[in-house]
């Protein structure tokens, strides 16, 4: 993997300064075009992804600007009707800044469905930690797995793990779609009372490409036209 100048807090400090001198070289007024944005955002779209450092939106998707997307992070990229952070700033995403997006973001090797896949295996060789923290925390999604196991027979570990990306993706689409927001969502675009509909959307990031994978797995408000 290729090594960082960022690996200590003074560097990431001096990284920080080289870039905002070089923004401003570039361009003087970036900072101050964007002050309404950074005090007042507007990002179009939510981005609901895994923790993996390897998966920074703001490197995935290089060309957006400060304050056009709205981030939640977590293990595995999951989404539980029972929580409150994510769920929270879901509501907060759609109701107060009004995104018409919300894409479930996860990627290749993930470590989070791979330690799913074991769990589901009845793998013994999971650190005591990693059960009291990390597994509670994939337990939905590791029962989801357990259900499923004879489609993975024949396939290696790798194999699996791929297949079960994809899989954890459409299951937290799934779950973003019954959450109360969305719903009321949906329902005021149906009746008037919002303007523009909110759409959800599943991608994969693949590692070995940097490439976003859409798997076209997208829901709307019933009725809607999905924009191209």
């Amino acid at each position: 993997m290729p090594t960082s100048k960022t690996d200590d807090i003074h560097q990431i400090l001096t990284s920080n300064a080289q870039w905002a001198a070089g923004v401003i070289k570039t361009n003087p007024q970036f900072f101050a075009e964007l002050e309404v944005e950074y005090q007042q955002q507007a990002p179009h779209t939510l981005w609901i992804g895994c923790a993996d450092s390897r998966v920074s939106e703001s490197v995935v998707v290089p060309d957006v600007l400060p304050g056009e997307i709205f981030v939640h992070r977590n293990i595995a990229n999951q989404l539980h009707l029972d929580d409150n952070n994510a769920l929270s700033v879901l509501q907060y995403a759609v109701d107060s800044l009004n995104v018409h997006r919300v894409i479930i973001v996860g990627h290749t090797r993930c470590g989070g469905v791979e330690a799913a896949l074991k769990g589901a295996q009845g793998a013994n060789n999971i650190d005591p930690a990693q059960k009291q923290a990390l597994g509670q925390w994939l337990q939905p999604f590791t029962q989801t797995v357990a259900g499923i196991l004879p489609e993975l027979d024949g396939l290696t570990n790798a194999q699996a793990v791929r297949h079960l990306v994809d899989v954890n993706v459409k299951e937290q689409v799934a779950q973003l779609s019954r959450t109360q927001t969305i719903r009321n969502a949906w329902e005021r675009y149906a009746s008037g009372d919002r303007a523009e509909a909110v759409w959800i959307h599943g991608f994969v990031y693949d590692i070995d490409t940097g490439c976003l994978l859409n798997l076209h797995i997208s829901q709307g408000p019933p009725g809607a036209t999905l924009p191209k």
